[in-house]
């Protein structure tokens, strides 16, 4: 299914693009519409480690679904991405060359569109994600603001075939929550995990920066495992995070 571009309305669907439906906050957690809600589940009886973490997460994500959706209705006029793209390009700059991967805005996602179309005027080629098998890294492809796009796995939208294979120097990464150390709450899938680490496996050096509104922080810190991987800033519209050294 081809799809005309369109660069003033996020892309609306049922699933996340990583694989996993993101449970209705209405429907799960009626309670979770405000940030004094608790992220904590009910332990089970003999979970293990990884069961517990994992059970956590899944409350949070309801919770900053929830959030990020009450966030969003209040972003009048797109301002708050229209705030983080002038964040970061007035304190991040990416080298002459850099290849920067964004994403197709889903559901309430803070949308990067602005920021790609700045960067692309800079003359930086930018790619979107395409996803593919389950627990396969992403690959990324070629995007021009002309590009007719194509609905992709899990309801994404992503370059045609024809357009080229890049492999980014920095990705643009979207979130349901984030904390100060870095470490980001996504929709279950990892694949952006996965994709940031095998590209470490291969020495290539990728700045890794999240997009998220300020509500979505989550404080102190997010639940997290040996395998997620932090990322190196977060920009919202309220500032730019420096999470972790960056080089």
């Amino acid at each position: 299914m081809s799809h005309q571009p369109d660069l003033t309305k996020p892309q609306s669907g049922q699933e996340s693009r990583e694989g996993t439906e993101v449970p209705n906050p209405e429907a799960t957690h009626p309670e979770a519409t405000t940030s004094e809600a608790t992220p904590h589940a009910t332990p089970r009886r003999g979970a293990t480690n990884h069961q517990l973490v994992a059970q956590e997460k899944r409350a949070l994500r309801a919770r900053m679904g929830a959030l990020r959706k009450q966030r969003a209705a209040t972003d009048s006029d797109n301002a708050g991405a229209h705030q983080a793209r002038d964040l970061f390009l007035n304190a991040l700059h990416p080298p002459a060359g850099a290849i920067i991967s964004g994403y197709w805005p889903m559901r309430d996602e803070l949308d990067p569109r602005p920021l790609l179309l700045a960067l692309h005027e800079r003359c930086h080629r930018i790619a979107l994600p395409v996803v593919g098998k389950q627990a396969q890294p992403l690959t990324f492809r070629h995007w021009t603001p002309d590009l007719v796009l194509q609905e992709g796995r899990f309801a994404t939208m992503a370059p045609p075939e024809t357009s080229e294979v890049l492999r980014p120097d920095w990705l643009l990464v979207p979130l349901l929550a984030f904390d100060r150390g870095g470490y980001r709450l996504g929709y279950g899938g990892g694949f952006y995990d996965r994709t940031l680490a095998g590209m470490a496996a291969d020495g290539h050096r990728v700045v890794s920066v999240g997009l998220a509104y300020a509500a979505q922080e989550e404080k102190p810190f997010l639940p997290h495992e040996p395998f997620d991987r932090p990322l190196d800033y977060i920009v919202s519209e309220c500032e730019v995070l420096r999470a972790r050294r960056a080089t």
